[in-house]
């Protein structure tokens, strides 16, 4: 990655997610919407086989807001900007789908948790057969 497209990246996604906090701690809970993000970079975007549609399916979009009351009853609420189709903040850095290899995973992988690889099998054969480009978009 090019030092432009990095602090391009760090503008668009600055910062790259919040956390809420109630007025005062009430409870012994956290709640966390890491994959309800829907800032795509641009160079994610341009790379991107998939139109913004195919996208966003992968999204547990609005999350942050359904939870929001949570810091009124004293719970803080922490929640990622970025979409998960851009950065899965629940899987290890070498954790890879080997649905999206043709040739198989690289000797550093880690191969996807049982069932963890919905997602990717969808974006895969959204990828395959796209309703649109994102050129059109």
């Amino acid at each position: 990655m090019s030092l432009i497209e990095a602090e391009a990246i760090e503008s668009e996604l600055s910062p790259p997610f919040t956390v809420a906090l109630p007025e005062q701690l009430k409870v012994p809970l956290v709640f966390n919407s890491p994959h309800s993000g829907r800032i795509y970079p641009s160079t994610f975007l341009a790379a991107s086989r998939l139109d913004s549609r195919a996208l966003r399916r992968s999204e547990d979009a609005y999350v942050e807001e359904l939870f929001a009351f949570v810091t009124g009853l004293g719970a803080p609420l922490l929640y990622a900007h970025f979409p998960r189709a851009y950065l899965d903040v629940n899987r290890e850095p070498y954790e890879l789908d080997p649905i999206l290899f043709r040739d198989g995973l690289p000797h550093y992988a880690i191969p996807s948790r049982s069932g963890s690889s919905a997602g990717s099998a969808q974006l895969l054969a959204l990828s395959r057969n796209p309703t649109r480009s994102i050129a059109s978009r």
